[in-house]
């Protein structure tokens, strides 16, 4: 089974969820050879005009450490990469960080619209209302939601993501057992 989350630029969120839910996936010695993992970003014109150069997409020395030191993940590698219509196709699950993206996501690949949902979503099972779909960045100080700056404790955020990240490996190891 191939899981791909999705932000906005590959350099954030969707890759702390990949390292957590990998992270998560590698405890339960049942998934580990049965679950690929990988990110992407929906800002395609972004990441491949800067691909191995993250300044245009405002990243600062700052935050690259923190996610080094929180995630162990390097956002400014090249490793970024931008969602592609193969990507999708390959996938068997897409867990997108927030709602705008999926309907992005859902419009530019329609055949798939199925497999197309919300990290929340996919975790709970349903749609919770559209502002509790988000996905918080656990790094930034504040996000942007719906056009309102909104503080954000990180710890708690980056507990929150944590957690979201073992409910994923539960369910797709529920999923798994199913399908077996």
């Amino acid at each position: 089974m191939k899981v791909l989350f999705v932000c906005k630029g590959n350099m954030g969120r969707s890759q702390a969820l990949r390292e957590f839910t990998t992270r998560a996936v590698q405890e339960r010695s049942s998934l580990r050879s049965k679950i690929e993992i990988d990110s992407a970003g929906t800002d395609a014109e972004a990441i491949a005009k800067d691909k191995g150069n993250p300044d245009r997409i405002s990243l600062t020395p700052n935050l690259v450490e923190a996610y080094r030191r929180q995630f162990e993940i390097d956002p400014a590698t090249p490793n970024r990469k931008a969602v592609t219509k193969r990507l999708v196709e390959q996938s068997d699950l897409v867990l997108v960080a927030e709602p705008r993206l999926m309907h992005k996501l859902q419009k530019r690949f329609p055949g798939h619209h199925s497999k197309i949902r919300t990290v929340k979503e996919y975790l709970f099972g349903k749609w919770i209302g559209e502002r509790r779909q988000v996905i918080d960045d656990p790094v930034k100080p504040t996000t942007r939601r719906f056009g309102a700056k909104k503080p954000v404790e990180k710890e708690l955020v980056r507990y929150k993501m944590l957690k979201e990240c073992k409910g994923i490996a539960e369910r797709l190891a529920r999923k798994w057992d199913l399908e077996r």
